[in-house]
Formats: structure tokens, sequence, C-alpha cells
């Protein structure tokens, strides 16, 4: 019969290649997710199936458990909100126009 320490170990270990495997492949997502950024076809696919995901995520979880969403009247005035505000460079303003 093996010991609680041997499995504990054991555990550890597998934890720590699942993190070191998923380091390494997030290291290089970059330039993965900018190559799916710019495939139209594969834009449109995801922003096919974002109406199913709203709808599944409802009914997959307890209704308390989701965020509370806020209408622009919530916000106040009186009170900053959390962010940065956006820079005020002519790179960010002509990204900004053009979307």
């Amino acid at each position: 019969m093996k010991t609680n320490s041997s499995l504990v170990s054991r555990r550890r270990m597998l934890l720590a290649a699942l993190q070191g495997t998923g380091a390494l492949l997030l290291s290089g997502c970059e330039d993965l997710f900018n190559r799916r950024h710019q495939n139209k076809k594969g834009l449109s696919i995801l922003e096919s199936v974002e109406g199913g995901n709203y709808r599944l995520l409802p009914s997959a979880t307890r209704r308390d458990k989701l965020a509370q969403e806020f209408t622009e009247a919530d916000i106040s005035k009186y009170f900053k909100p959390n962010g940065n505000p956006p820079p005020l460079t002519m790179d960010y303003m002509m990204d900004a126009m053009t979307g």
C-alpha cells in the first residue's frame, strides 16, 4: 500500500508538469491569436456561436453566480470608474477612429 506522501508528490509533479506545459503553450499564443484574428472566416465562426454561448451560460450556472450587469443610468457621475483613461496619442486616436 502506498503512503499519502507519495500521492501528494505525484500530484504536485503532475500539476507542475501541466502548469509548465500550459506556460509553454501560452508563450507562443500571441502570434497564433493574431493570425486567427486576421482570418475573416475564423472570426465569422466565432461570432456566429457567441449568441449560443450567451444563452447557454445562464442555464449552466446559478443566476446569483453571474456578475451583475449595470445600465448607463447606474453609473455614478460623482465617482470615477475603474480603469485608466484612454491615452491621448495620435496613434491611439487613429486606431480608435478606424476601429
